[in-house]
């Protein structure tokens, strides 16, 4: 199902996280400009795994956007509670989680260039 929301943003909803990286990336190679991603805390971290690796070392420019669970659950023993940095630092050029509303901007700016800038990284 494609929806535009702007001129330049097409929404394209997937079933899937990993076919969401696949996406993001493919228009990402196409454009040269960061194709996104959205998806949810939890297995929806993991379910990117895949298509951000694949990004990452074949240099695409994705930049991939998500919620957590409360900060006060952080720590429960549930499926949701996956510490998304910890998982996607090793397949990403960079990756950062947000704290506070007023990081927002920075860190978005910040995950842009990273994505748009350069190459594919090397692998570790």
């Amino acid at each position: 199902m494609r929806r535009w929301l702007t001129p330049q943003i097409e929404a394209v909803v997937c079933r899937h996280e990993q076919n969401a990286a696949f996406i993001a990336g493919g228009i990402g190679r196409l454009t040269g400009k960061a194709g996104v991603a959205i998806r949810t805390s939890g297995p929806g971290v993991s379910n990117l795994t895949t298509g951000l690796a694949s990004a990452t070392s074949e240099g695409d420019p994705v930049v991939t956007l998500g919620g957590s669970v409360p900060t006060s659950q952080s720590f429960s023993l549930i499926h949701q509670t996956l510490h998304a940095v910890n998982v996607l630092k090793p397949v990403t050029k960079f990756c950062a989680e947000i704290s506070s509303p007023e990081m927002i901007g920075e860190v978005m700016a910040n995950a842009f260039r990273s994505a748009e800038s350069g190459g594919p990284v090397p692998p570790l």
